[in-house]
């Protein structure tokens, strides 16, 4: 059993190392993740385990990749990626050297949804980009690498699209499959080799990427900080971007915040900020 003290030492811990918040509402997610990995690897009492994670690097990561939140989705919101589609990309092309592809960074990426649709979005719009993707967890990165999703992952990508850009693996029936269509799709090797992934943490700047980027989408991440935290964040995040270069953030994510060194652009249906020059 985790007692009291026990949760809030935890909940401490994580927050210190990861910056993930755990309130009073969500401290069941937390307990329930250290229980679960005790009782993996037979350990009945909190102190002998908060000993062995503080040992183990490979037993920290494990119960951080129980922790940290999965859920994305290819175009998780459409409006933020019409607004790259059709006002962030443009701009950017117009003032970028032709022989450079742009730079777009997903922090925060997951199992790489959210990385893999940048690059549908600039390769539809025939702009050459480079994009990173990151996470704190290596479960999901390894999920990334592998760069295949099944039917239903891709609901939202229109067919045409996934024609283009995803290769079909098998065809057993998939009710998320269209007539014809395999129910697992790989990555195509143009669009999969414009996309890297590695570990990250936002609260770590030696896992900050050194090229400066174009375009950084960090959507659904900082809502699991505290707020002091998430505007540090952000502003860490904000430096990593060039002059003229877009933090695109998730709706009401920092909603009214103002943060040195940078604008907002107001966009159709969505929020983003500008790195000022």
């Amino acid at each position: 059993m985790i007692t009291p003290s026990e949760q809030e030492l935890w909940r401490e811990r994580v927050e210190r190392s990861t910056g993930n918040c755990f309130p009073d509402s969500r401290l069941h997610v937390l307990r329930n993740c250290v229980s679960a990995e005790m009782r993996l690897r037979g350990i009945g009492d909190c102190r002998s385990y908060r000993r062995l994670v503080a040992e183990s690097p490979a037993d920290w990561n494990r119960l951080l990749n129980r922790l940290v939140n999965r859920e994305t989705s290819f175009f998780r919101h459409q409006p933020s990626f019409t607004a790259l589609r059709d006002q962030l990309l443009p701009r950017l092309a117009a003032g970028s050297a032709a022989t450079a592809p742009l730079a777009l960074w997903s922090a925060g990426c997951s199992t790489g949804e959210e990385a893999f649709s940048l690059a549908i979005t600039a390769a539809e719009a025939g702009v050459e980009v480079e994009v990173l993707g990151s996470d704190i967890g290596s479960d999901a990165l390894a999920v990334a690498e592998k760069a295949v999703y099944t039917a239903r992952d891709l609901a939202a990508v229109p067919l045409a699209v996934r024609r283009r850009h995803f290769v079909p693996q098998w065809r057993p029936p998939s009710p998320f499959a269209a007539a014809g269509e395999a129910s697992l799709f790989e990555v195509a090797a143009p669009l999969r080799s414009r996309v890297r992934f590695v570990t990250f943490n936002l609260l770590d700047p030696a896992t900050y990427p050194s090229r400066a980027q174009d375009v950084i989408f960090c959507q659904n991440v900082l809502i699991y900080f505290r707020n002091t935290v998430a505007l540090e964040a952000a502003a860490a995040l904000a430096r990593c971007l060039r002059p003229g270069g877009f933090l695109v953030l998730a709706p009401g994510e920092l909603a009214g915040a103002r943060l040195p060194g940078l604008e907002t652009v107001r966009l159709r249906d969505t929020v983003v900020l500008r790195r000022q020059a």
